[in-house]
């Protein structure tokens, strides 16, 4: 015969599977929720809709013909499906193809003048602080931050609109999510909006195999800082 500890300690754990259940429930039926930009469903209620990374959008909406083997993964803000349904890349390629037709077009004196032996410190909320280095020849030179080597790569300026990056697979192994071992293509108004350009190699990452310290990802840095704590660990 079962003693009445027994059948009280079943009843709590029937009403505590049945609470599960119906909360199980609510979290599907949450995600019939619509994304109001698509009408795509969304997984969870209070999930924002996936954004991809503008790199990913010109591969997928075929707009970089200079560079096809353009970046494909995308940062993923929301929740929802990583490739995205047929009609909301409609979406997204007609709002990207127009902000592509609106950028202006650089010349080769204006891209050099921009990119060829300048030193960039820029800040972005995926990656934090990054300063990198573009020789004249195409020879990019990262320092990344949280990582104790730069890392080297290439980069060109296809159309002259776009400005893209390619570092290699050795760089995605050493920076897990950070980097993809495809070209990495941004507009060339967008790229440098908001980033410090210092001329030359500043500070001598050409000819650096260690960066001159952990670079914080996080907040964000100036070129005035970046002086300092390298005058400071000189010191030691």
């Amino acid at each position: 015969m079962l003693g009445d500890g027994f059948l009280r300690r079943r009843r709590w754990l029937t009403h505590w599977l049945v609470v599960a259940l119906l909360m199980a429930v609510l979290l599907v039926l949450a995600g019939c929720k619509k994304d109001p930009r698509t009408g795509m469903p969304m997984r969870f209620k209070k999930c924002a809709p996936v954004t991809y990374t503008s790199s990913a959008l010109y591969g997928m909406c075929g707009l970089i013909k200079d560079a096809p083997d353009t970046a494909s993964f995308k940062l993923i803000t929301g929740c929802g499906p990583l490739e995205p349904e047929p009609v909301e890349l409609e979406f997204l390629c007609e709002d990207v193809k127009q902000r592509v037709a609106e950028a202006p077009v650089y010349t080769a004196a204006e891209i050099a003048d921009l990119y060829a032996d300048k030193t960039r410190l820029s800040y972005g909320p995926r990656h934090g602080n990054q300063v990198e280095y573009t020789g004249p020849g195409g020879k990019a030179i990262l320092w990344y931050p949280g990582q104790d080597q730069v890392v080297v790569g290439e980069w060109k300026v296809p159309e002259g609109k776009y400005v893209c990056f390619h570092y290699p697979s050795i760089a995605v192994d050493r920076i897990v999510g950070g980097l993809s071992d495809r070209w990495a293509c941004h507009i060339i108004e967008d790229a440098i909006a908001g980033s410090d350009a210092l001329d030359g190699d500043v500070f001598d990452l050409n000819k650096a195999y260690w960066v001159p310290y952990g670079l914080n990802r996080h907040p964000r840095t100036s070129v005035d800082e970046v002086k300092r704590k390298i005058k400071k660990f000189k010191q030691f």
